[in-house]
C-alpha cells in the first residue's frame, strides 16, 4: 500500500511539473494593465504608451475626454499577433502601416517630419494645404479627397483604403469604416509644447519612436 501512495505522489508531482512548464510557455496574455514599460511623456496629457514585452509593440492608452475610460490599443509588430495571446475586445493595429488618411491639415505636418507624406491615401479639406506636392498629388487623384472634416465621405474613404484613419474629434467618425479610427486631440493640450509632443504618437504607427522622440527633444 505505501509502495503505490508513492507512486501516486510521484506521478502527481510530475503531471505538476508538466502543467507548470506548459504554463511558463504559453503565449502571453496581453490585457489593458500592461504598463511595467511606460514611455516617459514630458507634456502631453492625452495619450500614453507603453512597449509591450520581448519587442513586440507598444500598448497606447488615449485618454480622450474622460480619462477615467482609457480607449486601449495595441499597436504589434508583424508577426507578433502568432505569439501573443489577445482578447477579442482589444483593438490591434499591425505597424508599420501602409497608408493612412486624416481629416485636419494639422496633422501633416507631423507626418512631414516624421518623413511619411509617402504613406498619405487621403485627406480633407485639401483646398487647405499648404503642400504644394500633396496638393498635387490630390488633384492628380493619388490622394483621395474626402470630403468635409466634419463629414468623411464613406464611399471616398473606401476608395482610399487606408489602415488607419487620423479623426480630430470623437465626433467626426463616420458611421462605418473599412479601417482603424484614431481620434487625435492634441488640440485640446494646453500647451503648444503638449501639442508638439504629439508627434510621438503619430511615430507609433509608423514604428519611428526612437525618431520622434530625438525631433522632440
Amino acid at each position: 500500500m505505501n509502495k503505490i501512495k508513492i507512486v501516486v505522489c510521484v506521478l502527481l508531482g510530475l503531471l505538476l511539473l508538466v502543467w507548470i512548464n506548459r504554463r511558463s510557455s504559453s503565449p502571453q496574455v496581453v490585457g489593458e494593465k500592461v504598463s511595467e514599460s511606460a514611455l516617459p511623456l514630458k507634456y502631453a496629457h492625452g495619450f500614453s504608451v507603453s512597449k509591450l514585452p520581448d519587442d513586440h509593440g507598444y500598448l497606447l492608452n488615449l485618454n480622450g475626454t474622460d480619462a477615467s475610460q482609457p480607449n486601449v490599443v495595441l499597436l504589434l509588430r508583424k508577426g507578433a499577433e502568432n505569439t501573443l495571446s489577445i482578447s477579442q475586445e482589444t483593438r490591434c493595429v499591425t505597424i508599420p502601416v501602409d497608408r493612412v488618411a486624416c481629416n485636419s491639415t494639422t496633422h501633416l505636418e507631423f507626418l512631414r517630419l516624421l518623413g511619411v507624406t509617402s504613406k498619405l491615401c487621403g485627406m480633407c479639406n485639401a483646398e487647405y494645404v499648404y503642400s504644394d506636392t500633396i496638393y498635387q498629388k490630390v488633384k492628380q487623384g493619388e490622394i483621395v479627397q474626402l470630403g468635409n472634416s466634419m463629414q468623411v465621405d464613406r464611399e471616398r474613404l473606401l476608395l482610399a483604403n487606408p489602415d488607419v484613419l487620423y479623426l480630430s474629434d470623437e465626433r467626426e467618425k463616420p458611421a462605418s469604416a473599412n479601417c482603424n479610427i484614431m481620434v487625435c486631440e492634441e488640440w485640446k493640450e494646453s500647451t503648444a509644447l503638449a501639442r508638439a509632443e504629439w508627434i510621438k504618437f503619430f511615430a507609433l504607427f509608423f514604428d519611428q519612436y526612437a525618431l520622434a522622440d530625438s525631433l522632440f527633444n
